[in-house]
Formats: structure tokens, sequence, C-alpha cells
């Protein structure tokens, strides 16, 4: 069965209630993504109509129902959501029920395909120890994170060219009494890399 995608467009009325409904929306994102069948949760902002649109991507229909449709947790979670932001009618759930398939429109994305293959199975052997893992938007790009646990964060960082999976050892312990953060550095393990481009005068202006 071959992936499915929705987009959902919210509408928010200014730029702090946008804001507020992305932050609200960064907070739920680790939960989602925890969820079997999740592979990715984008989104766009505007910048004049204060819109947000969203993109999610799950393995099969029936996991996303499951995970979003028929959960409660979810559920409620979308209400709170409404608070801060109004749902555009009829895209959250019409684009499954009208039915739609993927139409490539560039060169195959073989290593694409891959990469969200290897982001699946590394969120299901970090669920295996009792963590959330899923991409966040950093940017310009997005970042693959783990986290769990509950108290004050602590941030394992890894070293090169390794990944966060270095510290699955030891980050079970760690969540006994911590919340641990474990993302893979940018252009490493799974997270994306550098936007074509984004040369010397980049990596100058994000290390000032």
């Amino acid at each position: 069965m071959s992936e499915v995608v929705f987009f959902n467009v919210w509408k928010t009325e200014s730029l702090q209630a946008q804001e507020a409904l992305l932050s609200k929306m960064r907070l739920e994102a680790p939960a989602l993504a925890s969820k079997p069948g999740f592979l990715r949760l984008k989104a766009w902002a505007g910048q004049n109509d204060h819109r947000v649109i969203v993109e999610a991507r799950w393995a099969s229909e029936a996991e996303f129902r499951a995970a979003v449709v028929d959960n409660p947790e979810a559920r409620s979670a979308r209400g709170q959501l409404e608070f801060l932001g109004k749902s555009e009618p009829g895209i959250f759930v019409e684009s499954f029920q009208q039915g739609s398939r993927p139409v490539e429109i560039g060169p195959a994305g073989e290593s694409g395909e891959r990469t969200r293959a290897l982001r699946h199975e590394a969120t299901r052997r970090w669920r295996e120890l009792g963590f959330e893992a899923g991409m966040i938007s950093l940017g310009d790009i997005e970042v693959y994170v783990a986290t769990g646990g509950r108290g004050k964060p602590v941030l394992l960082l890894h070293g090169y060219p390794q990944s966060g999976e270095i510290w699955r050892f030891v980050a079970p312990e760690l969540a006994k009494t911590r919340r641990v953060i474990i993302p893979d550095l940018r252009g490493m393990g799974l997270s994306d890399i550098a936007p074509a481009g984004d040369g010397l005068p980049g990596i100058s202006q994000r290390c000032s």
C-alpha cells in the first residue's frame, strides 16, 4: 500500500495568532510522530494572510485514521488548535473520501524514498525504548529528533560522523529523571542537509 498525503489549511486573524498556532502544533508534533505509520509533518506560514498550510504523510490511510481521525486524544488536541485558528472545511478528511494518487512532476526520488523508510524504521526503534521521534521544521530544513522522559531537559548531541542513535543505550536511563532531547544534527543522520547554494556565508551567519 502506497503512502497517503493530506493538506490542512488553517486561517488565523493575526501574526501573533499564527505564531501561537504554530507553537501549539510543535508541541503536539512529537506525540503524532510516535504513532505507527507516521512519515512526515511539515507546515508553511503565510506572510500576508496569516494562513498555515500543513502537509502530513502517512504509510497508509488506515494508520492515519487510527492515529488521527479515530483517536480521541488526537481529536482533543485538534480541538485545542481550533481555539487558535479556523480549519478550512473539507480538506482534512474529504481528500481521502474522494481518493487521490501521487503524480511525479520531476525526476524519480529514489533516495527520498529510502530516507523515508530509514526514518520510519528509526522511529520504530526509538518507540521500543519509550521515546517519541520524528521530523520538526527549523527554518529552511527539517531535523529528526527523538524525545522522552520527564523533568529538566537535557540535550544529547552526537559527534561526526554519527547520529543521535549513539545515545540509545544511555537515553533510557537518563529519561527516568530527565526530559531527554536527541537530535540528528543538520546534514547528519536522518536530518535534512543544507539547501543548495548554502555555502560559507550562510554557515557564518548561523554561527554568529
